[in-house]
């Protein structure tokens, strides 16, 4: 048995991964050989643009099939990853003739800290000044993506809970999609960003050690809901999953694009496509594409995201998409009066007995009071939500989720 992009499903999700939130890596770490990496090699500018170029390119190949296929929509937030997707789609649309993308549009009306809207504006602006775009598509949001809310329930009757908890935000961009193709730039902080770090020796010297040894010199990880054992194995995944920014970038890009944490994600977006009807593609993640990034990646010293859009782009691209800015603060959006009223009310017993040996409810309970849950582990409610045995959400085909999507976008 496969999923929807011929790869075998994940494992379910264990009881701690449910406890701590997310999926967790194995402790299959690398060590010791971390800390003698070398520099890369000199390589000419020449060089460094060929290979941007070549990296380019595989990005532009990766999006044509879904432009080439029929409709195709591009998640577009106005962040720096889905910014690069869609100015790389729009420019494939017009070198090749096709039907150019349709940009759609997530947009906050009431939580300041997550709108973009000055950012998606300019973005879009630009691109239209460079060649035609598909007349965006608007979905206007108030508390409809809470993460109680009536997207997130619709989600937990169509593939029940999701890692990242907050996946049902795709759910109305794929049921706008049905029919055709959504393309994301999922994966771009993963992938693109975490190449910019400079490690001290004392940090280096610490992955060399065992990795349990190293785990228990860390600073504890900031998980009071668990408990102290669930707590300390934890701590020794995360310790194993920190050790991979120091490995060399094309071995960190084959960790990244493996993980557990992307193949979770990756099948459950997967799934809610095909509930609607609708095929994903997520270019980042494009094997060719981590290939040639990988060999440019290979020789260049540390950099950071926003030069390294600007290094693939190559002057192809206008420059707005590549400025730097502010990333969204979105749990302004997901924790509402829905959430505070399902935490009000949460029932530990409704979890998993597991799950429930691993928590120390108290200490949940009082860290969802000073911090919220989307900001410490959310994910339990919404399994607590998906085990009460009856539908929770109405389920009538293509129902509409949020206000019917308008075009426009400044």
């Amino acid at each position: 048995m496969t999923d929807g992009a011929g790869r075998p499903p994940p494992a379910p999700l264990t009881a701690l991964e449910i406890a701590y939130g997310s999926a967790l890596e194995t402790a299959d770490a690398p060590t010791r050989a971390w800390s003698r990496a070398g520099r890369p090699p000199s390589t000419s500018a020449a060089e460094m643009a060929r290979r941007a170029h070549a990296a380019y390119q595989a990005l532009a190949d990766a999006v044509r099939p879904a432009l080439a296929g029929g409709r195709c929509l591009v998640s577009f937030s106005g962040g720096m990853d889905s910014s690069f997707v869609l100015a790389v789609a729009a420019a494939v649309a017009r070198t090749d003739g096709l039907p150019p993308p349709v940009p759609i549009i997530l947009r906050f009306t009431d939580a300041p800290r997550a709108d973009e809207t000055a950012r998606q504006v300019a973005v879009l602006g630009a691109l239209r000044d460079h060649g035609p775009l598909g007349e965006p598509l608007v979905l206007t949001i108030g508390d409809e993506l809470d993460f109680c809310g009536p997207v997130a329930l619709r989600m937990l009757d169509l593939v029940g809970p999701q890692v990242p908890a907050n996946m049902y935000t795709h759910l109305p961009l794929l049921e706008a999609a049905a029919g055709g193709t959504l393309l994301t730039g999922f994966g771009g902080d993963q992938l693109i960003g975490g190449h910019g770090r400079r490690f001290r020796p004392r940090t280096r010297a610490l992955a060399a050690l065992p990795l349990g040894m190293e785990s228990a010199l860390r600073p504890p990880a900031d998980l009071p809901w668990l408990q102290p054992a669930a707590r300390r194995r934890c701590q020794e995944l995360l310790t194993a999953r920190r050790r991979w920014r120091l490995l060399p970038a094309r071995q960190r890009l084959i960790r990244e694009a493996g993980s557990r944490f992307t193949q979770v994600a990756l099948a459950g977006i997967e799934r809610m496509a095909d509930r609607c009807d609708a095929r994903v593609g997520h270019p980042l993640f494009d094997p060719v594409f981590l290939t040639q990034l990988g060999d440019l990646l290979d020789v260049l010293p540390p950099i950071r995201r926003t030069p390294l859009f600007h290094l693939l782009a190559g002057g192809r691209l206008p420059a707005v998409v590549t400025e730097q800015h502010p990333k969204a603060v979105l749990s302004e959006a997901f924790q509402r009066s829905a959430t505070r009223e399902a935490t009000a009310h949460f029932d530990p017993d409704q979890l998993p007995t597991d799950v429930r040996d691993l928590l120390d409810v108290d200490r949940l309970l009082s860290v969802w009071r000073d911090r919220g849950p989307v900001r410490s582990n959310a994910l339990l409610l919404h399994v607590a939500l998906a085990r009460q045995g009856q539908p929770i959400s109405p389920l009538s085909p293509l129902s509409p989720l949020l206000p019917p999507a308008g075009p426009g976008a400044g």
